[in-house]
């Protein structure tokens, strides 16, 4: 199993998904997939980019997927976190350098949320 997280454009201002509305069409985020990896790659330089449609970083203690799909411009993509302390500073610089949000199935809210982000690791 995995703690996925799912980065989309999101109505601005939200702090629930419930705030969706129902007629919100996400747009594409339009990320070039080399700009993308080069972000990726600052954050962790040891990802590996043996298939830019799907890298791996990878520790002692954790491991992360990054799911960015065979589409050029990137329109979205996830993360699919495992291991026993995820590195929650990076993914929060990621989207931050990224300008992007994150649905977090796991959140009471729906979304990524730095500080409420371990408890939502530790329930999947």
């Amino acid at each position: 199993m995995s703690w996925d997280l799912f980065i989309q454009s999101l109505p601005e201002g939200i702090t629930t998904v419930t705030e969706i509305p129902g007629d919100f069409q996400p747009q594409p985020l339009q990320m070039r997939r080399g700009d993308l990896i080069s972000v990726i790659t600052e954050i962790w330089p040891t990802v590996d980019k043996s298939d830019p449609a799907w890298l791996v970083a990878d520790s002692d203690s954790w491991s992360i997927e990054f799911n960015l799909g065979r589409v050029d411009p990137v329109e979205t993509f996830a993360l699919h976190v495992r291991g026993n302390r995820p590195p929650l500073v990076e993914i929060a610089r990621l989207l931050d350098d990224l300008g992007v949000r994150a649905i977090d199935p796991q959140a009471e809210s729906g979304l990524f949320k730095f500080g409420t982000a371990i408890e939502n690791f530790g329930g999947w």
